[in-house]
């Protein structure tokens, strides 16, 4: 199992959909399952709970990387860290 920490940021402004492009990856494929789960190491478990996250991977690169896009079900500002994990 493979795992990568992308950091994920909305700006200053509330918005509701934020993406980051995750490299340098040589493991990914484009038939690679990746989970990804938003991390509460450095913000507030509640407010990733109230936030109502959505994460979603897509655009699939063999041996590059991939493209980690947070859908928040209220809109949020500032960074979070996203943790993907794939075979």
């Amino acid at each position: 199992m493979n795992f990568v920490v992308a950091t994920v940021d909305f700006g200053a402004t509330f918005t509701q959909q934020a993406s980051t492009t995750v490299t340098g990856q040589g493991w990914v494929t484009s038939a690679s399952k990746i989970i990804a789960i938003v991390s509460g190491a450095n913000t507030d478990p509640d407010e990733i709970f109230l936030l109502q996250f959505t994460p979603v991977i897509s655009n699939l690169v063999d041996g590059v990387g991939f493209t980690v896009t947070l859908f928040a079900g209220n809109e949020a500002k500032g960074t979070y860290d996203v943790v993907c994990s794939g075979a």
